[in-house]
């Protein structure tokens, strides 16, 4: 137990500086979606949880493949957020959320280095990250400036190793269809009166 104390501390004094850490206590209960969807996220959060095992039993010999990604698609206030904060209380990790924006964006070479300050950061961490495309991420963008996008998302999941990395976004009509067959999950969060 101290051993993983140190180090989650350890973890928490590199991402601190580029992300945010979300401290949410809650569980299962506390998230409201139809059955389907939370069926959905307990299975993500198993098949995360169990995946070292399996990966021991199946392929002791292969090299990891990406991480699982997922992507939670619905409006602002529908809990895609508490849903994240569920799956890292379940694996016993932190969450942390970085906007894309701040990094994966075509800002020259400032978002370039923080785009590599946060791919060092991830690289192996016992940590959800949770990725906010804001609305406009790959609207009103040049098919060059979302290609970019998406190779520095994709870059990161493949980085992240057993990572869960899960993408929220509120319009589903920005996502290319292309980034969303490379989720693992694509969980739609209905707003709670629908």
């Amino acid at each position: 137990a101290a051993v993983q104390a140190q180090g989650r501390e350890r973890m928490r004094a590199l991402m601190e500086p580029i992300a945010q850490r979300i401290d949410v206590v809650a569980d299962w209960n506390d998230v409201v979606l139809p059955p389907l969807q939370l069926e959905m996220l307990q299975s993500m959060a198993a098949q995360i949880r169990n995946r070292p095992r399996i990966s021991r039993l199946w392929a002791p010999r292969s090299t990891p493949a990406d991480g699982p990604a997922a992507l939670f698609l619905g409006e602002r206030g529908t809990g895609k957020t508490l849903a994240a904060a569920v799956i890292a209380s379940q694996l016993r990790r932190d969450l942390y959320r970085i906007d894309a924006a701040d990094f994966f964006g075509s800002g020259g070479r400032g978002a370039s280095r923080r785009f590599a300050d946060v791919l060092k950061a991830v690289a192996g961490a016992a940590i959800v990250l949770l990725v906010d495309l804001p609305d406009d991420a790959l609207l009103d963008r040049s098919d060059e400036g979302v290609e970019l996008y998406l190779a520095r998302a994709r870059g990161l999941i493949a980085l992240a190793g057993a990572m869960p990395v899960i993408f929220e976004s509120r319009e589903s009509s920005a996502v290319p269809q292309s980034f969303m067959r490379d989720m693992r999950f694509v969980v739609r969060f209905p707003h709670p009166s629908a």
